[in-house]
């Protein structure tokens, strides 16, 4: 048991040698398993003695071609399986319409407090098509296509704590359709190139560059309609949205734009946890362009500078998160959010090697 606990007093400092932890006071815990008096209605966590132990297996069939001496591609099935993995759950939860009666820490003790457990139990799994082609140095290219069709799926985040078999879905990070193309690009003009070759000073301007950049698209990941708890009688547990039609998706990022049509869902029946599954609807997609250019001038035998201007996200695509996915928010299916990646930034650097 791990109980939460305050080390000195409120709004003030105290000084612990630097290779010393503060002393821990851990609660007797009796053979009934009933502290008394309680330490207090505070939230505690639950770690069993007992664990399994976490593993995953990994498993792939490639084929790969080489196409003449500087071209090759290669596809195949890639998946894994994750067994025992960590996972949270409340165990002073109450099923819908049971109240605090429904709590089984309130039935035995008179305790409300959230009691949570960590361990390890839940599953995983993955499967993929997975694809990549690539040019080496092909007329000053190298170019590298890589494509994945895949699907993630866990149990992790449980609606229901004493059910979780019902939350096998995509996981919150899931992306359908990933697409990657990267490129080192040298134009063909300069010293040792196909033009421009004999020097002078067009030449020493537009030659020895190289262009580099990556490509990414990917398709959105998952969310959940939610509910308010209101109306549920199940205090220490989310529950999910009715879904009554058909959601659609508007595409749309704003206020008062939707992203998916809000109409589709309805507040779940009172005492109920909501008909709508975990993960069911997709957030937006996102499309990137990382771009770099290098240049390196020589200086004395040696001594080389090289130039670098880096600009992450070229072309300021905006990037957005998924829409509010509580039904009883004013917002909800509404974008009003960026997600990870954010505006162009440029990035200028001189390097001098010697």
């Amino acid at each position: 048991m791990i109980a939460n606990q305050q080390n000195g007093t409120a709004n003030t400092f105290t000084s612990v040698p630097f290779n010393t932890l503060p002393v821990v006071t851990y609660a007797a815990i009796p053979s009934n398993g009933i502290i008394s008096p309680a330490p207090g209605n505070q939230a505690f966590y639950y770690v069993p003695n007992n664990q399994s132990v976490p593993y995953v297996l990994n498993y792939n069939l490639i084929v790969q071609r080489a196409v003449g001496h500087k071209m090759s591609f290669d596809v195949g099935y890639v998946g894994n399986v994750s067994r025992h993995l960590s996972f949270n759950s409340a165990l002073n939860a109450a099923l819908p319409g049971t109240w605090l009666n429904g709590e089984p820490l309130y039935a035995a003790f008179g305790r409300i407090a959230s009691t949570t457990l960590r361990a390890y139990g839940r599953n995983a799994e993955y499967n993929s098509l997975q694809a990549n082609y690539t040019i080496r140095a092909e007329r000053g290219l190298t170019l590298n296509v890589a494509y994945a069709f895949s699907k993630s799926l866990d149990n992790a985040g449980c609606q229901d704590p004493y059910n979780y078999h019902l939350c096998w879905a995509p996981s919150s990070f899931d992306q359908t359709q990933l697409l990657t193309i990267s490129h080192v690009y040298e134009p063909p003009f300069g010293k040792g190139k196909a033009f421009m070759n004999r020097g002078g000073v067009v030449a020493h301007v537009v030659g020895d560059w190289q262009l580099n950049g990556v490509f990414r698209y990917q398709t959105g990941p998952p969310f959940t309609p939610t509910a308010p708890t209101t109306t549920c009688s199940c205090p220490g547990l989310g529950i999910y949205a009715n879904v009554i039609g058909n959601p659609v998706y508007l595409d749309g990022v704003g206020p008062g734009q939707p992203w998916v049509s809000t109409s589709a869902f309805a507040l779940p029946a009172p005492n109920s946890f909501g008909t709508a599954g975990r993960n069911i609807l997709r957030g937006p997609g996102e499309k990137n362009y990382d771009f770099s250019l290098f240049r390196t001038f020589p200086v004395w035998e040696k001594t080389r500078l090289e130039f670098r201007a880096e600009f992450s996200n070229l072309t300021n695509t905006p990037h957005f998160s998924n829409p509010a996915s509580n039904l009883g928010a004013p917002n909800f299916g509404i974008i009003s959010g960026s997600g990870y990646n954010g505006n162009r930034q440029t990035t200028l650097a001189m390097r001098l090697t010697f």
